[in-house]
């Protein structure tokens, strides 16, 4: 799996001066490439078949999150949709729960 040192920072924060290469192989992950592109770096990892948890970018980063004892920052994009989910779904709930005419 390829991804960003920038969009691994999007959900756990890592120092810019941090070596991820020797992060990840701490926690069990084979980096394979890392390549500087523009003011970012692009990783490109393996699995190992018991590390299904790291196949996202989200997975890896709470990994990550959980090793450094640091939070994981959910997505706004997330954030934004389950409450509007949380909002839609309640409303809902509200009217088709109570109103005995849907019911009956």
């Amino acid at each position: 799996m390829k991804f960003s040192k920038n969009w691994i920072n999007d959900y756990v924060s890592i120092h810019k001066k941090e070596n991820i290469e020797n992060l990840l192989t701490q926690l069990g992950l084979e980096v394979d490439d890392v390549k500087k592109v523009g003011k970012d770096y692009i990783i490109d990892i393996e699995f190992t078949p018991n590390r299904g948890d790291c196949l996202s970018i989200y997975g890896t980063s709470r990994d990550i999150a959980a090793f450094k004892n640091k939070k994981v920052n959910l997505p706004l994009l997330a954030n934004t949709h389950l409450k509007k989910i949380i909002f839609t779904l309640t409303k809902f709930l509200q009217k088709s729960v109570w109103n005995i005419d849907i019911c009956c």
